[in-house]
């Protein structure tokens, strides 16, 4: 039963784990967009 509930657990924090990075990675693209397009209408002006 032991050796059971760590499995569980582990596998629990590895798929919270995945799930922030996902979100990271997904809320991060559109920022980047953001700044390159304010650095392009710098270096336009």
């Amino acid at each position: 039963m032991g050796s059971r509930q760590s499995v569980m657990v582990i596998l629990g924090l590895a798929v919270l784990i995945g799930g922030i990075v996902f979100l990271s990675r997904a809320v991060e693209p559109p920022r980047q967009t953001e700044v390159e397009v304010l650095d392009n209408s710098a270096f336009q002006r």
